[in-house]
C-alpha cells in the first residue's frame, strides 16, 4: 500500500505509541541512510557519507518518487512503498528518500548539529519538528541524506508522513 500521508506530528506520534513503537530519532533516521561508520572520527565518516541513500548517483525515478520535472515519477501522488528498491540504503531500508517527507521525534533547531552531542544527540521539543526524506513534491536535491526541513508541528501536507520506530 501507499503511505500513510497528510498526518501532523502529534498525530504520527501518538500511531507509534499504540504500536507500541515510537518516532525515529533525527540521528537514527540519518544513521538509517548512510553505512556505519567505522572510523575514530564521526566527522571524517561524515564527510565520506553519500550524498542519497543509495549512494552518490543523482536522484531519478528508479530510485525515488520526487519531483522531477518529467512524467510518470512527478505525478503529484504517493507511490506504492517499497516500490523503488534501488533506493534502499546500504542498510536496506526504503523509501529513505522521495514519497513522503517524514516526522521524526527531534524539535527543530538550525544549528543543533554544531552544538549538540556527537553520540545520538536528541533535539529538545520545541514549536517546530524536523521532517526528513522530501516528498513526492520535492525536487532532487532535497532528497539528499543530509537535507532537513523545519515544519510547526501541527503542519500536515499530501507529502508529508512518518515511520515508527522501536
Amino acid at each position: 500500500g501507499h503511505p500513510v500521508n497528510f498526518v501532523r506530528k502529534q498525530d504520527a506520534a501518538a500511531y507509534c505509541g499504540w504500536r507500541g513503537k515510537r518516532l525515529p530519532t533525527e540521528a537514527e533516521w540519518e544513521r538509517a541512510t548512510r553505512p556505519a561508520c567505522t572510523g575514530p572520527d564521526p566527522k571524517v565518516c561524515a564527510a565520506a557519507a553519500p550524498l542519497y541513500p543509495w549512494g552518490n548517483l543523482p536522484a531519478d525515478c528508479l530510485r525515488a518518487q520526487f519531483d522531477s520535472g518529467t512524467p510518470g515519477c512527478g505525478t503529484k501522488l504517493t507511490t506504492t512503498a517499497g516500490s523503488r528498491p534501488t533506493g534502499a540504503s546500504a542498510a536496506g531500508v526504503q523509501d529513505l528518500a522521495g514519497n513522503v517527507a517524514e516526522w521524526v521525534s527531534d524539535g527543530y533547531d538550525p544549528d543543533f548539529y554544531t552544538k549538540g552531542s556527537s553520540v545520538n544527540p536528541q533535539a529538545p521539543q520545541a514549536a517546530q519538528s524536523v521532517l526528513r526524506g522530501g516528498g513526492f513534491a520535492t525536487k532532487g536535491a532535497g532528497l539528499r541524506a543530509s537535507a532537513r526541513a523545519a515544519a510547526d508541528n501541527a503542519f500536515s501536507a499530501l507529502d508529508v508522513g512518518f515511520r515508527c520506530a522501536k
